[in-house]
């Protein structure tokens, strides 16, 4: 990419400065809030020294859900995955084979919390069928990303606050998939997933955006994705 246009699926989609050397490599696997943190990541290296600086490589499908292709309850209600949504696990192989990353940095899940239709049925999140589906997609991902041999680094999914599209005023605390708890358990899902597994590592976003002063201030997030000041 160049002049802040990301590559969904790129090499190099953000570069160290020219002139800089061989800098440290990441494969950035997620949706639409992982690629809304790329122009911060090329600020990170217009902004420090060269030896800080990182290259990344995407693998994106936006509004995907680490469950897969199918419906799924967004802020715009019932959606379809759009087609890419079908390739996106199967092709990290092809990804990390095009990369040769140092580390696998993994940030998704916006797609999962609202629940989604198993097995022909509708199933919402903490529904126990649902989540033991969840469960073994996860497990599926945590497998392919293992095979590659590449250190991972899974983030936790931050807190989210989306609008009801059918009722803009609504109280947004009341909205489910505003529920913080519905957050921390699809947390705990990666924790439990992560766990044991050699050269995987969690990286707790969440709690870290947990402390800022407001997390979902305007200028740095839209409720969901991060702005240019956010991702910075």
């Amino acid at each position: 990419g160049e002049d802040y246009r990301f590559g969904t699926r790129a090499t190099d989609a953000v570069v160290p400065r020219e002139g800089v050397g061989t800098a440290p490599r990441a494969l950035l696997l997620g949706d639409s809030v992982s690629w809304s943190l790329l122009p911060g990541l090329a600020l990170w290296n217009d902004e420090h020294d060269a030896g800080q600086h990182l290259a990344v490589d995407t693998h994106m499908s936006f509004g995907c859900p680490l469950s897969g292709p199918g419906t799924w309850l967004g802020p715009g209600g019932r959606t379809p995955t759009w087609e890419d949504c079908a390739t996106w696990l199967p092709d990290i192989r092809r990804a990390v084979e095009r990369s040769r990353p140092d580390v696998i940095v993994l940030l998704m899940g916006l797609g999962d919390i609202g629940g989604r239709e198993v097995e022909g049925e509708w199933r919402e999140f903490g529904d126990p069928v649902f989540d033991e589906w969840l469960r073994r997609k996860l497990d599926e991902i945590a497998d392919t990303l293992a095979a590659s041999g590449t250190p991972v680094l899974w983030l936790t999914y931050p807190d989210v606050r989306v609008a009801d599209p059918e009722d803009p005023t609504a109280d947004l605390a009341e909205i489910e998939l505003n529920d913080p708890e519905r957050i921390d358990t699809l947390n705990d899902m990666f924790r439990d997933v992560v766990a044991g597994r050699p050269g995987f590592r969690i990286g707790d976003l969440n709690a870290w955006m947990r402390t800022w002063d407001d997390e979902f201030d305007t200028d740095i997030r839209d409720g969901v994705h991060f702005t240019l000041m956010g991702s910075q």
